[in-house]
């Protein structure tokens, strides 16, 4: 498949993902650290009956990255936390079009502590976001 057939589902599917997760935290009782939770715990049972029947499921771990992995863990579980919790306060709208800026903080990451080389495209790309992420604010 060509990459724009990806984008398309992706963005596809990361929008009813959205709107799944709002509808769950509509409710006044519901908690954004128990829905991020199941869903991280579903999502990573998933993958490994994924990994398991296509015959690619290694589980060998490398001690030495141990505390990266911890901190990957404990940021992504904190990330989704918090996105719940916007879904609680806000509308789904307003939360998919604030979180379309991580990609501009990915790239200024790399930038630093990865050392990748900011150039030219990219900062152009991070501007036509920040501009179209403006506009439909």
């Amino acid at each position: 498949m060509v990459w724009q057939v990806y984008l398309v589902f992706s963005i596809l599917f990361l929008s009813l993902n959205g709107l799944f997760h709002r509808s769950l935290m509509k409710e006044d009782e519901s908690d954004p650290i128990v829905q991020a939770l199941i869903f991280l715990t579903i999502g990573g049972i998933f993958a490994i009956v994924i990994a398991y029947f296509r015959g690619v499921l290694l589980l060998t771990f490398n001690f030495n990255l141990l505390i990266i992995f911890v901190l990957i863990a404990f940021s992504s579980a904190l990330a989704y936390v918090l996105k719940y919790g916007g879904y609680k306060i806000l509308g789904a709208s307003e939360v998919v079009i604030l979180a379309s800026t991580s990609k501009l903080w990915n790239v200024l990451g790399a930038s630093v502590l990865l050392n990748e080389a900011l150039t030219y495209k990219k900062i152009i790309g991070t501007l036509i976001i920040l501009f179209g992420v403006a506009i439909v604010l």
